[in-house]
């Protein structure tokens, strides 16, 4: 068995050496497009070679991009497709080593190579603006947003999460009954900030959720607000992230959730917006030529827990929800 791994692993690295080696001594006759491509990825792409190798038990040709010249570009797809098959058969008959596992090293090298681990982004120290820093993360990779007001418009990106510095002020004016009061235990009237603020500046969704964003992605401590006419302080479409310990206030909408959504908006502070709340998440299913209805068993669930809803014109607006 011992043995077996070791061939399996030789024949492998050999592998990559024909491969590393054609490509490396084609390059000065080879256009850039061709020289840049990355051959390793052809070749350990599951997708692309093992997969064909179960299913013929045969290894077809190399697929290369064209480069500069056709006939020089099929002349190395034919050599290396030639040493590849020439290395597969030693391997076959003399160590028992199936053609379906050849290129399981090469692919858990290129899986190693393409590996980026999570990392964190710093605005305004890495990044001046969030959406920049947005645009310029990875899946995985978390921005911390020091205190400040921030203005404009946020799109988020799947797996890429924005923390706010979690710092609050409270600001205590005259003395004032509402439900904000009571729910906070005091006679004063109270307004709470995140000191980390996204201001729409009365445009726009202020941070938009589309596009089959996961709960991989989080929106945490922050104060939403000033979202343009009939738009949302946090819209989220076809989404599901994670949504806590955020205020959103003088927003049309606080949090609108459409369509295909299955958001957690937890431990919140929702107030003084025209709603709080607006569901109007739905799928519909197909009955006949044009009709459609609404069906509850293929619904998306929106799970609202632990948020303060107060002191807005509409606490929760449900439409087809």
């Amino acid at each position: 068995m011992v043995t077996r791994k070791i061939a399996t692993i030789l024949i492998s690295t050999l592998s990559i050496i024909i491969i590393c080696g054609v490509v490396f001594a084609s390059q000065e006759n080879v256009c850039s497009e061709f020289a840049n491509k990355d051959l390793l990825e052809e070749f350990g792409s599951d997708g692309i070679r093992s997969a064909q190798i179960n299913n013929n038990n045969e290894i077809p040709p190399v697929p290369f991009v064209k480069g500069g010249d056709d006939d020089l570009v099929e002349n190395q797809r034919q050599n290396i497709t030639q040493k590849i098959d020439f290395i597969a058969k030693i391997g076959e008959e003399l160590f028992g080593i199936e053609k379906k596992n050849f290129f399981r090293p090469i692919n858990k090298i290129v899986e190693l190579k393409n590996y980026k681990a999570p990392k964190i982004i710093n605005v305004p120290e890495d990044y001046s603006k969030i959406q920049t820093a947005i645009d310029s993360a990875n899946f995985g990779d978390t921005i911390k947003i020091a205190s400040g007001e921030y203005m404009g418009n946020i799109v988020m990106k799947e797996g890429v999460s924005l923390i706010g510095s979690n710092e609050f002020v409270e600001l205590k004016t005259e003395p004032k009954a509402t439900l904000t009061n009571v729910a906070f235990g005091s006679v004063l009237e109270q307004t709470i900030f995140n000191e980390t603020v996204i201001n729409g500046n009365n445009s726009g969704n202020v941070v938009e959720f589309k596009n089959g964003i996961t709960n991989k992605t989080r929106l945490e401590n922050f104060t939403i607000k000033n979202s343009g006419e009939n738009l949302s302080g946090i819209l989220i479409e076809n989404s599901s992230p994670l949504i806590s310990n955020n205020i959103l206030r003088d927003n049309e909408y606080g949090i609108y959730i459409k369509e295909n959504s299955s958001p957690l908006i937890q431990k919140n502070v929702i107030n003084f917006n025209n709603k709080g709340v607006q569901i109007y998440n739905f799928i519909e299913v197909e009955t006949g030529a044009k009709a459609t209805f609404w069906n509850v068993a293929f619904a998306p669930v929106s799970t609202l827990l632990d948020n303060l809803i107060t002191d807005n014109k509409t606490g929760i607006d449900l439409y087809n929800s």
